[in-house]
């Protein structure tokens, strides 16, 4: 994890497009925060309902955005203008549409995109992060992800690792987790039996 949060130093200094791989649960979404709060972007006012990454970073649901350009609703563009001179954390980039992948791709390669109704490109500076639990490279074997795409979104993959691969950090969430268990319920707990640690 220090590794891994080495990386995030270093890529947090750049404006690279970061593609984050893991399970779910493996604090993907914590890494792209990390990622924003450590860049230039960090200071970058975020308009709009789906900010949601300490102001500073817009998250859009993936499979929402297919939906939103399915339906041709008025909001699509919303995540993208949202994240204007900040960060845009595409979560779960897997679940797109491939019709969303197009447009995605554009907005990779000329920083603009289209709103629904107008044909007018406006331009974008926006960070895209993306995540995925998903195995993208079976997802171009199987024709439901494009390859160009891909090779945009993972220009800096950084693999989370899951908790599994990393038990040395049971006991210290375990004991984040109590604290915050004992704030809530009012109860002070300050220590973990070792018979009930060792379970």
């Amino acid at each position: 994890m220090r590794q891994l949060l080495n990386v995030v130093r270093k890529v947090a200094a750049t404006d690279a497009v970061v593609l984050l791989r893991g399970e779910s649960g493996t604090g993907k979404e914590l890494l792209a925060r990390a990622v924003t709060r450590q860049s230039a972007r960090r200071q970058a006012v975020c308009q709009g309902s789906l900010c949601r990454l300490s102001a500073i970073c817009s998250k859009a649901s993936c499979s929402a955005m297919s939906r939103c350009v399915h339906r041709r609703s008025q909001g699509q563009g919303r995540p993208i203008r949202a994240g204007q001179r900040g960060t845009l954390f595409l979560d779960e980039i897997g679940d797109i549409s491939l019709e969303v992948q197009t447009k995605l791709l554009r907005v990779l390669q000329e920083k603009t995109f289209e709103r629904v109704g107008s044909s007018e490109p406006m331009s974008v500076d926006v960070r895209i992060i993306t995540a995925t639990h998903q195995n993208l490279e079976e997802l171009i074997r199987q024709g439901r992800f494009r390859e160009d795409l891909f090779y945009r979104l993972n220009v800096f993959p950084i693999q989370v690792p899951s908790l599994r691969e990393r038990r040395e950090d049971v006991p210290e969430l375990a004991v984040f987790f109590i604290e915050q268990s004992s704030q809530r319920c009012k109860k002070k707990v300050q220590q973990i039996d070792d018979d009930a640690l060792a379970c």
